[in-house]
């Protein structure tokens, strides 16, 4: 069989102090990771310019991953993302800069993100949600579990799908952010959960 990728052990500081220009997300990440079963673990990244992670493709793996100071999103689940598993995440500062665009939180998803798995998360200062975008009527089946965040301008964006698929939260706290937003009904017009 094939033999699976796997990162592991990176520390990337992208001296934003030295880059002023402004970095858009589509073009500036400090990691671009398109895998099929590929693990990135043991990473940290501080001071980045643009984005964290971007990921997307097939059942890929993010272990240990730590970010710090992060001018666009912390981790970022690209179009065409599915069965991603990521698991132990600490991001304190994120979205700082708002001309980078789509900056929407710590951890974030664009359209086409299938059963994206997120456990054991903290997401601090985020000038966004800690976790949000999930707001497509493809990005179905998420799970965020056993997660932190504190700081934030919104605590959960996780509107989700307007066809009623499902999303689970659990064993999340929220200390001293903005509100949070959780589902949908079937006919897009009511909130189910907002606090």
């Amino acid at each position: 069989g094939a033999t699976k990728e796997v990162l592991k052990n990176i520390i990337i500081d992208g001296n934003v102090a030295n880059n002023g220009t402004a970095n858009r997300w589509e073009y500036c990440s400090e990691i671009k990771f398109r895998t099929k079963s590929g693990v990135l673990e043991n990473t940290e990244i501080n001071n980045s310019c643009g984005e964290g992670v971007v990921v997307w493709g097939d059942n890929p793996q993010i272990n240990n991953f730590r970010g710090t100071n992060l001018n666009g999103n912390g981790i970022h689940f690209n179009a065409g993302c599915n069965d991603c598993v990521v698991n132990n995440v600490y991001i304190d500062g994120c979205c700082i800069d708002m001309n980078i665009g789509h900056s929407n939180g710590g951890i974030i998803a664009s359209n086409s993100t299938y059963r994206t798995v997120v456990t054991n998360w903290t997401v601090k200062n985020s000038r966004r949600c800690s976790i949000g975008s999930f707001d497509q009527s493809d990005n179905a089946f998420s799970k965020m579990i056993n997660g932190y965040a504190e700081g934030c301008f919104d605590g959960l964006g996780l509107i989700g799908t307007s066809n009623g698929d499902n999303m689970e939260v659990s064993n999340v706290t929220i200390k001293q952010c903005g509100p949070s937003v959780i589902g949908v009904d079937r006919s897009s017009n009511a909130l189910i959960w907002k606090a």
